[in-house]
């Protein structure tokens, strides 16, 4: 049978950019519309930067929510003010990208409970007006839509939660008569492939965006493998989706909304040698994302900038009167050699999505996993509300069947633009420790999906006998790791004993742990964390069922530190635990299965993303201590436990 071969790039892209021949090379702004006209208008830079694309912030919150479930403009002059501005960055050529900040929406029916803040609506129905309201108001005006940034870090809440936010925002969308102007994009990616990414495919969020997209960051060497590893990991997951047509293939257009150089801090950034290596660091990316061709590559970002982690990360510097652009900027936005076609990622095609969209709200006291892929389960089930709404102008009749209704299926009616709440609860077998929960909805020849993780902690563990947390002899893993190959920004190590550790970095081993001090940070800023390496004897696989745990604190009870707990691989590349946890004077325990461990920046890129696949080397603890140094951190009790 003949394959069918969907070829949609010219509906995906749309707008301007349906015409561009090569990657389009523009910067986030990181600004509203107003703030970037005026940034814009007094920056003293070439044409390139005056044209180039760019991503805007804030649109979405010109607008309240009101009782009856519409939005309205807060301010309608500064609505005005904000239409005038996009149409002037439109009229000289800039094609935008609206970044929707639904983290900082205030929500009129609720917020969803997460674990680090409230940030999503419980409603769903209300982020579908939000989006017809963003269309009445912006279509023309915008070319593409973000639902989000890195959800993974800014939203707190788990893939699959997101993934029903994004099919809301979908169909709020398309629901005036015609097809929109501006394309919606799913939000972009913070980190690289791992178990956030699984369950967003798994979701079925590919049938609900115009477009794969994600953000670069790390050492220059590396943008290019860490595009070609997304686009890797992209291809195999897509096919297992649960919608997917098979022996069928389709166009996705492939955007990148933040490419980010970490290399200045704040007292640096002045310098011509950090400049100097800002610049060559956009070069080097630029050009290898240039041969890769995405439609879109925004670099972050235009405005002087300081992350709260120090680092300095602006593309143009104050002026007397105005702001100049830097070399990296002019150097990012110039046009290059290359006018070939933007390569899409090519993934298989998916039935037809239908309105009906399945939420769950947890009840009760639960606990979401560390990497926002599931829930950790305690001694009972995993209970709360399935949430379906209809989305469509007509009422469905759907069978809804799965996990959460075991060993039987039911028939529900839902109205149009209605919402049908369920109690619900899904566990593990018993002697299972993870799972999957999942539900489908199947209405009109369509089928809608919900999936989620589950995990249990063992109720007893062994101690497993892990010479890596002893004296064992380490000599020769230690010197493989010392002649490693290394991209030009990474840190310099000296041996200590049976550790590395960065200059200013030392390591005190006994019999209860290990004891951490800092008194200087590293002098290259691409790397502002005080870091300590321990190679193991020999490489150690992450058997499931395995964890890491340790107790932790700092000493004197004065201080607070970061702490990124990762494996090293063979290759260089780190897989961390996300996210970092905050250590400080009273004593707490850190405890990870090693299969959550999934591949993080800052590190080389893998072979192979997926952590089941991996060998670890080296286990490296990167210390960012907020507060007046020396500070000294005491690691107690480290060990590798598994499940009786």
């Amino acid at each position: 049978m003949r394959k069918l071969r969907l070829l949609l790039a010219g509906w995906w892209l749309g707008g301007a950019l349906a015409a561009q021949a090569g990657t389009a090379f523009g910067v986030d702004t990181s600004l509203a519309a107003p703030e970037a006209e005026a940034l814009l208008r007094q920056l003293d830079a070439e044409a390139a930067v005056r044209t180039a694309p760019l991503r805007i912030r804030r649109l979405a919150l010109l607008f309240t929510a009101q009782p009856d479930g519409r939005w309205q403009p807060t301010d309608a002059a500064q609505l005005a003010q904000v239409k005038e501005a996009l149409g002037l960055l439109r009229a000289r050529g800039h094609a935008l990208v609206a970044l929707a900040d639904i983290d900082l929406v205030k929500w009129g029916r609720g917020t969803r409970q997460s674990v680090v803040a409230r940030r999503m609506p419980t409603d769903l129905r209300e982020l579908s007006a939000l989006a017809a309201t963003l269309r009445e108001h912006f279509d023309a005006l915008v070319e593409l839509w973000e639902v989000g940034n890195e959800p993974e870090i800014f939203l707190f809440d788990n893939a699959e939660d997101y993934a029903a936010a994004l099919k809301a925002f979908h169909w709020g969308y398309r629901q005036a008569p015609g097809e929109p102007q501006a394309r919606v994009l799913m939000a972009p990616l913070a980190y690289p492939p791992g178990t956030y990414l699984q369950g967003l495919i798994a979701n079925d969020l590919l049938r609900h965006t115009q477009g794969w997209n994600f953000h670069l960051y790390g050492f220059a060497e590396d943008i290019g493998p860490a595009y070609d590893q997304h686009l890797r990991a992209l291809r195999p997951l897509a096919a297992r989706a649960p919608s997917v047509l098979r022996g069928t293939r389709q166009a996705l257009p492939v955007y990148l909304t933040e490419v980010g150089y970490a290399g200045m801090d704040s007292g640096s950034a002045a310098t011509p040698e950090a400049r100097a290596r800002q610049q060559r660091w956009f070069a080097r990316a630029r050009e290898d994302l240039a041969r890769r061709r995405p439609v879109m590559a925004l670099a972050f970002v235009l405005k002087p900038y300081v992350s709260p982690l120090g680092r300095e990360m602006g593309l143009v510097t104050r002026s007397e009167g105005g702001f100049l652009a830097t070399e990296a900027l002019l150097t990012w936005v110039r046009e290059g050699k290359s006018r070939r076609a933007p390569r899409p990622a090519t993934v298989p095609a998916f039935a037809a999505a239908g309105p009906l969209v399945m939420d769950f709200i947890p009840g009760g006291t639960f606990r979401q996993l560390e990497d926002r892929s599931g829930y950790a389960l305690g001694a009972g089930p995993l209970s709360g509300t399935l949430a379906i709404y209809n989305f469509g102008p007509a009422p469905a009749l759907a069978r809804l069947s799965g996990d959460f209704l075991p060993g039987e299926a039911r028939e529900v009616l839902v109205p149009a633009g209605g919402r049908l709440a369920l109690p619900v609860s899904a566990d593990l077998p018993r002697g299972r420790e993870r799972g999957v929960a999942a539900m489908t909805l199947a209405y009109e020849g369509m089928a809608a999906h919900w999936s989620t993780r589950l995990l249990r902690a063992p109720s007893e563990t062994v101690r497993l006998p892990v010479f890596a947390f002893t004296e064992a002899d380490n000599r020769r893993a230690r010197h493989r790791e010392l002649r490693r190959s290394r991209a030009d920004e990474e840190p310099a190590f000296a041996a200590q004993g049976r550790w590395l550790a960065t200059e200013g970095t030392t390591v005190e081993e006994s019999a209860e742990g290990w004891r951490i001090t800092v008194t200087r940070l590293p002098a290259l800023p691409a790397n502002r964390r005080a870091i300590v390496e321990l190679p193991l004897p020999r490489d150690l696989k992450p058997a499931a069922g395995s964890w890491l745990g340790f107790a932790h604190h700092v000493e004197g009870g004065g201080g607070r530190c970061g702490i990124d707990v990762h494996w090293r691989t063979g290759d260089g590349a780190l897989f961390g635990a996300v996210p970092l946890f905050i250590t400080n004077g009273t004593e707490a325990t850190f405890a990870r299965p090693l299969g959550d461990f999934s591949q993080s920046f800052f590190g080389r890129v893998a072979r192979d993303w997926r952590v089941e696949r991996q060998s670890f080397r080296t286990l490296v603890l990167a210390l960012r201590p907020f507060g007046d140094l020396p500070m000294t951190i005491m690691i107690r009790d480290p060990r590798i436990e598994r499940a009786r």
